[in-house]
């Protein structure tokens, strides 16, 4: 899922777009944000809005119109289909922590493979 490629291209955005001001303070932050989306993004629709401290992976898709709230992490191989507005803090994964031994901390047994 991760390429060299979208790699750099997530290093950059984090380095110069995803720190910048909210969208409604600062239309060139939702540019900067919108085109690295573009580029990164499994599919990306027009009019997106990646907000302010948004983490997204390259399997995400994302619908027209759609958008990703303020310090939102959507991370897998996941559809956002349009016109979807997500609010801040948003959490969405296709991983799950593995739990199958009650014997052992749930976190010390690692994250279970994507989910469907």
């Amino acid at each position: 899922m991760w390429t060299t490629k979208s790699k750099i291209l997530y290093g950059l955005y984090k380095a110069t777009s995803s720190w910048l001001p909210k969208s409604r303070h600062f239309i060139l932050g939702k540019k900067l944000r919108g085109f690295y989306a573009k580029k990164i993004l499994k599919k990306c629709g027009e009019n997106i809005n990646i907000e302010r401290g948004a983490i997204f992976s390259p399997g995400v898709s994302l619908g027209n119109r759609s958008g990703l709230g303020v310090n939102c992490e959507v991370a897998g191989d996941i559809t956002i289909g349009d016109d979807v507005m997500m609010g801040p803090e948003v959490f969405i994964t296709t991983k799950n922590h593995q739990y199958d031994q009650i014997d052992i901390p749930m976190m010390d047994q690692g994250s279970s493979t994507d989910m469907p």
